[in-house]
């Protein structure tokens, strides 16, 4: 599963505990390997981040596609790691 829209805003807090909501971009189909992509097959999937992702947490791999040959599940994991920040550095967001 990748959520895709992993931000600060979709973090619950209630009773010391944390959740993670807003799953309406959430999907179990979330992997591009560009090199083999045909271009209608990149721009279907890039236009999908576009519409249901948050730019200042997209990973590079979504952002700019010649920078990486593929794309997955792991663009949460950039996500997350800009949650962090967030919430350790008391900034609006990394970059």
């Amino acid at each position: 599963m990748c959520h895709r829209d992993l931000k600060v805003e979709n973090i619950l807090y209630k009773q010391e505990s944390f959740k993670i909501g807003d799953f309406g971009s959430c999907t179990e189909k979330f992997k591009i390997d560009y090199k083999t992509a045909s271009k209608n097959e990149i721009h279907e999937f890039l236009s999908v981040v576009e519409r249901e992702s948050t730019n200042m947490y997209r990973a590079p791999e979504l952002v700019n596609r010649y920078s990486a040959s593929y794309a997955d599940e792991q663009v949460d994991v950039w996500a997350l790691g800009c949650i962090l920040y967030v919430l350790c550095s008391g900034q609006s967001h990394p970059f």
